[in-house]
């Protein structure tokens, strides 16, 4: 709820699009269950316009009920995006080319809710960061 909380004071406009990167429930699995990222995405998809992106590289797309939102790159998940959130800290995560995503992005903006993201590379990149725990 937090998090939603926070998206929703983040993004002024209703169509706003959300790319989620990880969706399982703990780093490099391809167990969905319990997921606090999908509970995310069910809110967002129950209470708002917002359009969502998701993208995790160990769920297979027919082996989840998002199936309809899954994408297959992160670049697809970062493509028009208004904020790329980053829900799992999956080891693929790590080595993001940021500056090719800054520049598929409608805003430069990321929600690192696990603060794994390397947060001055990102601002060096003109990139807006929010961390979990932090504002």
């Amino acid at each position: 709820i937090h998090v939603f909380n926070r998206l929703k004071h983040i993004l002024k406009d209703d169509n706003s699009k959300i790319g989620i990167l990880g969706i399982t429930y703990k780093p490099n699995i391809d167990d969905t269950r319990e997921s606090p990222i999908l509970k995310l995405a069910d809110i967002i998809l129950k209470n708002t316009n917002y359009k969502l992106a998701l993208h995790d590289p160990y769920v297979l797309k027919n082996n989840t009920r998002f199936k309809d939102y899954m994408v297959n790159s992160i670049e697809e998940a970062a493509e028009n995006a208004d904020i790329l959130i980053l829900g799992v800290n999956h080891r693929e995560y790590g080595n993001i080319d940021f500056e090719k995503i800054s520049k598929l992005m409608k805003f430069k903006h990321i929600y690192d809710t696990r603060n794994f993201l390397d947060e001055k590379t990102l601002e060096e990149l003109g990139f807006k960061i929010t961390l979990l725990g932090r504002g």
